[in-house]
């Protein structure tokens, strides 16, 4: 087994390319996955979320 290194994430859902990736299409559609990936933020718990919400706050506050 190798791994296989294309350029985007979208060229997963590629039809036309010679060594295609059939797994993703068979798990969801394309149009999904950029639905879920374009609302999905992850962020650190631990981070500041002053910091965060009001980067500006956080130098007046020192």
């Amino acid at each position: 087994m190798a791994l296989l290194k294309l350029d985007t994430v979208l060229d997963h859902w590629r039809q036309d390319h010679f060594l295609s990736v059939p797994l993703p299409a068979q798990v969801m559609s394309r149009d999904r996955y950029r639905t879920i990936s374009w609302n999905l933020h992850l962020s650190d718990p631990d981070e500041d979320t002053a910091k965060r919400a009001h980067p500006t706050m956080t130098d007046w506050s020192d």
